[in-house]
């Protein structure tokens, strides 16, 4: 799966990212503009990594959520985003209110870093797939429901605060079919917002 850069934003509510995570891995954590545009740019230093191991049985893409089918775009893509192949990744800590797709300061300060590597001219040209997930607890429908909601509000804040063409940007749900830590299906970093760059 060389050239598939999964940016993958983890929404732990409202905690730090796991210390481990950040100790092991250059692109998890509490990141800053320059080092996300390092760790997605061709050849950077993630170009070899994937943040996320989705089962055979979840990697395809479902629909665009309601909210991301209605949204304008500001010009037309030349593929479909679900035609394009991902590419890099980057795990950043989005922490949203407690059942609740609304974001904390600390999830719109790490989307505000996001926002600003993603006009980076190295960045500019590429598009983006946010994909919202959730833990395994509660119904699948609740779940697949709130990773939509949270997916769009990370998308919403990207267009409106950071100033990203929308175009580029398309918002999905998978509720609980790609878990982060499937050893621990309860586990924060399964409530998460993940931003896969596509190959353009």
């Amino acid at each position: 799966m060389r050239g598939l850069a999964l940016l993958s934003v983890l929404a732990a509510l409202a905690a730090p990212a796991p210390p481990a995570l950040a100790q092991v891995d250059p692109c998890a954590g509490g990141l800053d503009p320059a080092r996300i545009i390092e760790c997605l740019r061709p050849g950077g230093i993630n170009s070899t990594r994937r943040g996320i191991r989705p089962s055979a049985a979840a990697s395809a893409a479902p629909a665009p959520s309601s909210a991301a089918r209605a949204a304008p775009a500001a010009a037309a893509p030349a593929a479909p985003l679900a035609a394009l192949s991902p590419m890099s990744s980057v795990d950043l800590t989005v922490p949203f209110g407690f059942d609740s797709a609304e974001l904390t300061p600390q999830g719109a300060a790490a989307l505000t870093a996001l926002g600003t590597a993603l006009k980076d001219p190295s960045l500019a040209a590429a598009k983006f797939r946010i994909a919202g997930h959730s833990d395994a607890k509660g119904a699948d429908g609740y779940n697949q429901a709130l990773s939509e909601r949270r997916a769009e509000a990370a998308r919403r804040f990207l267009v409106e605060q950071g100033g990203v063409d929308p175009s580029r940007l398309a918002a999905i749900g998978f509720g609980r079919r790609q878990l982060y830590d499937a050893a621990n299906p309860a586990a924060a970093a399964n409530r998460r917002v993940q931003v896969i760059r596509l190959e353009n």
